[in-house]
């Protein structure tokens, strides 16, 4: 513990010097030893004295301190170390959740009860994969492991929200898609345009135009009841040509589209589209049907329950 000065040429104590708090002795700490004949008493007298025992063992820590670390320091390193652990455990669980979601897999099975010989999709898959982890078998086993049906539904809605967020940065990064009905964009565009300082915000819009005539939910198209074909009853071919009659142009637009080279059957489509364009077919859809009415009211009128033969 000694140390020896060679500019003051004398002798100090290193741990009084450096680590005493109270009363010290200047012979050790300030001015130094320069007695040399009688030094073997002095640190006989000194080692002995209580101040020198106590920096001596402040001393002894303070090494031991540098060698494994202070005790704050330990339990610092072992809370880092836990807190690593941990977020890696939730990050396996979380990926785990997250595969069988994308792959469209139901999570969780009818009976999760430790003696079920089937728990579910979730839990299966993750006992699965801590039989090849020990460390994720380890944080499995314990109370808090993440794979409670209310943590799961917590991290779905997170990921939901993460998935909606990335969709509207993607659109506002790459700008607005317009889908327009019935010119009614042109419209809402100079409309918008007009307010002040909201010109150019993002809107999602559905837009319905005869709402009341539409058939189903959102399927944008009115409801048309066909007729069934059949040979005894004259009053179904009535019908299909007063419905051929009135759907004529839709009739046309539908078979035009059709007779694209995109379509399955265009060449079929392509055929029908020239034969109803003939003049003949129209004609004769029109004799057709007016003929067809006057019989449908005899045929009426003999089906009717009032009437008698006499």
């Amino acid at each position: 513990f000694l140390e020896y000065s060679k500019q003051a040429d004398a002798v100090f104590c290193f741990p009084c010097r450096h680590f005493s708090s109270g009363s010290k002795d200047p012979a050790f700490t300030e001015n130094g030893v320069t007695d040399w004949k009688n030094l073997k008493k002095k640190l006989q007298k000194h080692s002995e004295s209580s101040n020198h025992k106590q920096c001596f063992e402040r001393w002894h820590l303070f090494k031991q301190s540098k060698e494994v670390g202070s005790v704050l320091s330990q339990l610092s390193n072992s809370h880092k170390m836990v807190v690593r652990e941990n977020r890696e455990y939730a990050a396996k669980v979380t990926n785990l959740l997250l595969y069988l979601a994308t792959q469209g897999i139901a999570l969780r099975g009818h009976d999760e009860r430790q003696e079920s010989t089937n728990r579910g999709n979730f839990l299966e898959l993750c006992y699965l994969f801590a039989s090849y982890d020990e460390a994720f078998a380890k944080k499995l086993s314990g109370s808090f492991n993440l794979t409670g049906h209310v943590t799961q539904n917590k991290h779905l809605e997170i990921a939901a929200d993460i998935v909606k967020s990335n969709i509207i940065e993607k659109v506002q990064e790459n700008g607005f898609v317009f889908f327009f009905f019935l010119k009614l964009f042109l419209l809402m565009k100079h409309a918008v345009s007009k307010l002040a300082g909201i010109a150019n915000i993002p809107i999602v819009a559905q837009c319905y135009d005869g709402a009341g005539v539409m058939a189903g939910h959102q399927k944008m198209l009115q409801d048309y009841p066909t007729a069934n074909l059949s040979d005894p009853r004259w009053a179904c071919r009535w019908k299909n040509a007063t419905a051929v009659k009135n759907l004529m142009r839709a009739l046309l637009n539908s078979l035009s589209e059709l007779s694209e080279p995109l379509y399955r059957r265009f060449i079929e489509a392509s055929g029908l589209l020239q034969n109803v364009w003939k003049t003949e077919l129209r004609v004769c859809l029109l004799v057709f049907e007016s003929v067809l009415s006057i019989i449908h009211v005899a045929h009426k009128a003999l089906q009717a329950q009032d009437t008698t033969l006499k």
